[in-house]
């Protein structure tokens, strides 16, 4: 189920994610969320914890915005589990 909110505070970063905050994509992102919001579309990911495992760019645009942010809660959900959705056909 897709959730919404704009308590940006319920949400946590992990440690061992494998992305760091890129200021500069940040930036972009909230260019293009400013041209057209499809944070809808796109999800951002987090597990039971609340822990976010993918989208930290988005949540913080978002944030940055004011803007809702859409969230997918899976129990047990972790960095490795993104990795291994993410991996394409080389």
């Amino acid at each position: 189920m897709i959730r919404k909110t704009t308590n940006y505070e319920i949400f946590t970063f992990r440690e061992d994610n494998r992305e760091k905050i890129d200021k500069k994509h940040l930036a972009r992102l909230v260019e293009s969320i400013k041209s057209r919001n499809l944070l809808e579309l796109r999800p951002i990911m987090v597990n039971e914890k609340l822990e976010i495992v993918d989208g930290q760019h988005r949540l913080l645009a978002a944030k940055q915005l004011g803007y809702e942010i859409y969230y997918q809660k899976e129990e047990n959900l972790d960095c490795a589990d993104i990795v291994r959705m993410n991996l394409s056909k080389a």
